[in-house]
C-alpha cells in the first residue's frame, strides 16, 4: 500500500518536473530569437568590409589617373614630390657653370683682345661673340678638356679678323698709355702679322711655354718659336727699351709692359646673365634673319620658274 507520505513526494517530483520544464522552455526561445540578431550582425560586417574594400579600389583608381596626368605634363609617374625641384636644379647647372666660366674669363679676355687689335669696342664684341658661340655650343663647350682655351680661341680669331678692315673708323688704336713708350709698343705690336701677333700674345702675356703657345696656335712648336723669335726682332727694332738687351730679358720687359699696357684700359665686360641674355638674343635675331633669307630666296626661286619660258 503507499502511503501518504510516498504520494506527497511523488507530487513533489512531478511539481519539481515540470517547473525545471517550465524553466527550460524559455530558455530555449531567447536562444532561439538571439541567433536571427548574430546572423544579422554578420552580414552588416560583411557589407562594411565590401564597401571598404570598394573605397580603397575607388581611391587606387583615381590616384593611378593622376599619376598619369602628371606624366602627360612631363613629370616621371611615381616620382617623388621633389623630383620636379631636382630636375629644375640639373637643369640650371649649365647656368652656373657658365656663369662661372664667364666671371673668371672675361675681362683679362677683353684686354688679351685689346692687345691683339688695339680698339676697345671691338675687345669687347669679341668676347661678347666668343660666349655667344660658347653658350650655343655648351655641350661641346663644357666637356672640353679646357673651356678657357676654347672661348680664348673663339675671341682671338674674332679680334684677327681681316673683316675688320671694312668697317669705317680710326685706324690709330685708342688706348690709355700709362707710359710715354707704351704707344710706340703697341703700334709695334700692331704692325705684326696676325699669326705673330697671337703667338707673341699668348707666350709673352700669358706666360705660355713655347710648346703651348703651338698647340694653342695649331702649328708645330718650330713654327710657334719661330714666330715668336721674329716679333722680338720687330719690337726690338722699334721700342728702344728692347733694343740690345737679351732673349730672357726681352721677355720680362715684354711681359711687364704688356700687361701695363692691357691693364690701364677701361674694359668692363657686362654682368654673366646679361651677357647670357644678350647672346640669346642675337642668336634668335641671326635665326630669324637666315629664315627671312630663306624664305626670300624660295620666293625669288618660285617667281621666276612661274614667269620663265
Amino acid at each position: 500500500m503507499t502511503t501518504a507520505r510516498q504520494k506527497r513526494g511523488a507530487a513533489d517530483r512531478v511539481g519539481d518536473a515540470a517547473g525545471a520544464k517550465a524553466r527550460t522552455r524559455p530558455a530555449g526561445r531567447a536562444d532561439a530569437g538571439r541567433r536571427p540578431r548574430q546572423k544579422q550582425q554578420r552580414e552588416e560586417k560583411k557589407e562594411g568590409q565590401r564597401e571598404q574594400r570598394e573605397q580603397r579600389e575607388q581611391r587606387q583608381e583615381r590616384e593611378g589617373q593622376a599619376r598619369a596626368g602628371r606624366a602627360g605634363e612631363g613629370e616621371t609617374p611615381g616620382a617623388a614630390p621633389g623630383a620636379a625641384a631636382a630636375e629644375a636644379e640639373v637643369d640650371l647647372a649649365p647656368l652656373y657653370a657658365f656663369e662661372e666660366l664667364y666671371e673668371g674669363q672675361a675681362e683679362p679676355l677683353a684686354r688679351q683682345a685689346f692687345l691683339l687689335c688695339g680698339d676697345h669696342k671691338r675687345a669687347e664684341q669679341a668676347v661678347a661673340h666668343a660666349f655667344r658661340l660658347a653658350w650655343e655650343r655648351w655641350p661641346e663647350v663644357a666637356v672640353d678638356p679646357d673651356p678657357p682655351g676654347w672661348v680664348r680661341a673663339a675671341a682671338y680669331e674674332y679680334a684677327l679678323s681681316p673683316w675688320h678692315r671694312l668697317r669705317p673708323g680710326p685706324r690709330r688704336p685708342r688706348a690709355l698709355l700709362p707710359e710715354p713708350g707704351d704707344r710706340t709698343l703697341l703700334n709695334a705690336v700692331l704692325e705684326l702679322p696676325p699669326s705673330y701677333r697671337r703667338a707673341l700674345v699668348l707666350h709673352e702675356g700669358l706666360g705660355m711655354s713655347v710648346a703651348d703657345t703651338a698647340a694653342e696656335v695649331e702649328s708645330t712648336t718650330q713654327a710657334a718659336a719661330g714666330r715668336i723669335a721674329h716679333a722680338r726682332r720687330h719690337l726690338a727694332a722699334r721700342v728702344p727699351e728692347l733694343t740690345g738687351a737679351q732673349p730672357r730679358e726681352q721677355s720680362r720687359l715684354l711681359a711687364r709692359s704688356l700687361d701695363r699696357i692691357a691693364g690701364a684700359q677701361p674694359l668692363r665686360p657686362p654682368p654673366p646673365r646679361l651677357a647670357r641674355l644678350r647672346s640669346e638674343r642675337t642668336t634668335g635675331r641671326l635665326l630669324y634673319a637666315c629664315a627671312a633669307l630663306f624664305a626670300l630666296l624660295s620666293a625669288a626661286l618660285l617667281t621666276a620658274a612661274l614667269t620663265g619660258p
